[in-house]
Parts: C-alpha cells; sequence; structure tokens
C-alpha cells in the first residue's frame, strides 16, 4: 500500500500530554504553597509570579533548555493553551535574578516536600524511595548565559543547580526519615 501525504489545516504538538502535568500541579497546591517562596516584583505584573514559575517548570517538562527555549515554547498551541501568557526571555531572566539565597533554600524545602508527598500518595504500598541525581555536565547553548559557576571538575554550569544538589542530600534525608515516620514538622 503505497503511502500518501495529505495537508491538513490541524494544529499538531508533540506536547499533548503537558495538560496532564498541570494538572499535577494543581493537585499539589503549589500556587498556595508557594507564594512566600517567589519574589513579589514592585511594579504591578502583566503575568503573576506563580504563572511566570509554573510556565517555567512546564517548559522544562516539555524540553525547553534554556530561558531562549522559552520563546520557542511559546510558539506552540498546547503551550499556550496550558501557559496562557507566556513572557519573553528577558522577563524570565528578571525573575530568576529576583531570587536571592534563602528565598531558593525555602522554594527547594517546599518542592521537596511536594514531591514526597506527591510519591508516597501514588505508592503508598512501597516504602521504598531512590534518588537518582543525575551528574551529567550539560553545555549551556543559549545566548543568556548568566547564572553559571564552576562544579568541583571546573566545568561551567547552573549554579543553582550545583549548590542546592550539595543540600538536597541532608534535606532529602531529613523530609523522608520525618515524614515517613512521622516524627514531627519538618523545617
Amino acid at each position: 500500500m503505497p503511502l500518501t501525504i495529505e495537508s491538513t489545516n490541524q494544529v499538531f504538538s508533540a506536547l499533548g500530554g503537558l495538560p496532564i502535568f498541570d494538572q499535577i500541579l494543581d493537585s499539589l497546591n503549589l500556587r498556595r504553597k508557594l507564594k512566600s517562596c517567589l519574589p513579589q516584583g514592585e511594579v504591578k505584573q502583566r503575568i503573576a509570579t506563580y504563572d511566570k514559575f509554573r510556565s517555567l517548570v512546564l517548559g522544562l517538562i516539555a524540553g525547553a533548555e534554556c530561558l531562549d527555549d522559552m520563546e520557542k515554547m511559546s510558539e506552540d498551541k498546547v503551550f499556550q493553551e496550558v501557559c496562557g501568557d507566556v513572557a519573553a526571555p528577558i522577563t524570565y531572566g528578571r525573575f530568576l535574578r529576583d531570587f536571592d539565597k534563602p528565598t531558593i533554600r525555602k522554594l527547594n524545602n517546599l518542592l521537596i516536600e511536594a514531591s514526597m508527598k506527591l510519591r508516597f500518595s501514588l505508592f503508598k504500598d512501597n516504602p521504598l524511595f531512590i534518588l537518582d541525581l543525575d551528574s551529567t555536565t550539560h553545555l549551556q547553548y543559549g545566548k543568556k548565559m548568566e547564572g553559571l559557576g564552576y562544579n568541583y571538575a571546573a566545568v561551567r554550569l547552573s549554579k543553582p543547580i550545583y549548590e542546592e544538589v550539595q543540600n538536597w542530600k541532608s534535606t532529602i534525608h531529613h523530609q523522608l526519615v520525618f515524614q515517613k515516620f512521622g516524627l514531627g514538622e519538618t523545617t
């Protein structure tokens, strides 16, 4: 049977599963939980801070590797439908630069707590938890090269990732012990 190619006016997207991840974010009630962790601009913003955060998270899930990729994502019909208004890369850059170290640490702790809650709600009967941190070096190809630092091997990579991975080991262990065995509030 010969293959025929026909034109269509339908819009296709490889991001058909993105709404599922958006529903997971909503189910974790992150908008309320992260309100104190996200930087609030001094001027009233066209796009709310949580919506910028959510778009960046969904962009990473969809394959964005740098701020420039967010502009490409904004051209995808499904990404537009899920995220609504998508900001320009420079706006996301300003948003990310507004984070300070204490806010980043607080945000990471809340996200770890939310991910552990999700994990234990999905796999109640399986207490085994394996954390696999990928130490692969990812070269940065985007035009916006800020926020990079050097790791132990003198390789340039994203500073927040390198700094926070060091904290995750003890934080995740602490979260696991306290949440799994009900030993009280986590800090």
